[in-house]
């Protein structure tokens, strides 16, 4: 069940930080669909999903913004097609990076690792990709080992890191079920936000919401009947990546 108290306390803490050094984003993924069909946070969503360009996270803005999450009590994690805010060893907000835009259409990429082999494969990923500007302090409290693996593996050499990430991702692409998938969204989406109020605050969503919403999950409108996993890519408009030059993680 989620938290919603908490999880709303931490992305008040995340959208003035972020208003304050205007930087757009807006709702995403399952944490859009839970505003736009519900009007709440989702009961089983243990986390908040926000959207932003990648374009606007250089380095500069990577390092300032890691230096006041951290007064907040947040850890920082980059990744080329997301941002982990981490609170008591737990990803609290994520944001999902698209890229673009190029030729009228911005893209975002999303792994799936359902495999046992993916599941491997993605988590060494994220090891390679991974950047942390922060602090460096190991935890020694329980359940942080990856925190830790993150923050060392941020000072081996990038060459040696890309090598990595090159081979695995080739991997990933020949994975049938799991590996990378990617969806193509309309420049006007994301380059023309529009306000709703979430909880008595005012936040972006894309443009035609309903037609994104739409292009991610299908039948957005009508809650899965069926029990078990819900494969998010076998609904919507995603796309499997088959080549690793397609790749833009």
């Amino acid at each position: 069940m989620a938290d919603v108290q908490g999880l709303l306390s931490m992305l008040k803490e995340i959208k003035v930080i972020l208003d304050r050094e205007k930087i757009p984003f807006w709702l995403e993924a399952g944490t859009l669909l839970g505003a736009i069909r519900e009007n709440r946070i989702l009961p089983w969503d243990t986390d908040i999903d926000l959207g932003g360009l990648k374009k606007d996270f250089p380095d500069r803005i990577k390092k300032r913004l890691t230096k006041e999450f951290e007064k907040k009590g947040f850890i920082v994690y980059f990744f080329p097609e997301k941002i982990d805010f981490v609170k008591d060893e737990n990803p609290a907000i994520q944001i999902h990076l698209a890229y673009g835009p190029k030729k009228g259409y911005f893209t975002r990429q999303m792994a799936d690792n359902r495999e046992k082999s993916g599941k491997l494969l993605h988590q060494v990923y994220r090891l390679s990709n991974v950047s942390y500007y922060g602090r460096f302090k190991l935890n020694a409290s329980r359940g942080s080992i990856k925190t830790n693996l993150f923050k060392i593996i941020t000072f081996f050499p990038k060459n040696f890191k890309k090598k990595i990430s090159d081979f695995v991702m080739a991997k990933l692409t020949n994975l049938k079920d799991a590996g990378i998938y990617y969806i193509n969204v309309p420049e006007s989406y994301f380059s023309n936000l529009k306000k709703i109020n979430f909880y008595g605050s005012l936040f972006y969503v894309p443009s035609s919401c309903e037609k994104y919403l739409e292009a991610q999950y299908g039948d957005w409108r009508t809650p899965p009947k069926e029990k078990g996993p819900w494969v998010w890519h076998e609904h919507g408009n995603w796309k499997k990546v088959y080549k690793k030059e397609e790749m833009l993680i």
